[in-house]
């Protein structure tokens, strides 16, 4: 089970996204992950996972028009 603040971070990285700075979500999902690496290993977690997943989720979506 994810820990809310992992779910925020995540919705964040989504905001960025829906504004048009995919990249920029990316990169703070990425820097804001590693405090959650010990928990997510505990639970047996691939951290590597987390990125790929949300990754491919930004990639799915549309690019925001002007």
């Amino acid at each position: 089970m994810k820990n809310r603040s992992l779910d925020l971070l995540e919705t964040l990285a989504l905001d960025y996204a829906a504004v048009g700075r995919k990249d920029e979500g990316k990169r703070f999902f990425a820097l804001n992950l590693t405090q959650f690496i010990p928990a997510l290993q505990n639970q047996a977690a691939d951290p590597n996972a987390c990125l790929e997943s949300l990754d491919n989720y930004l990639e799915s979506l549309p690019t925001p028009g002007p």
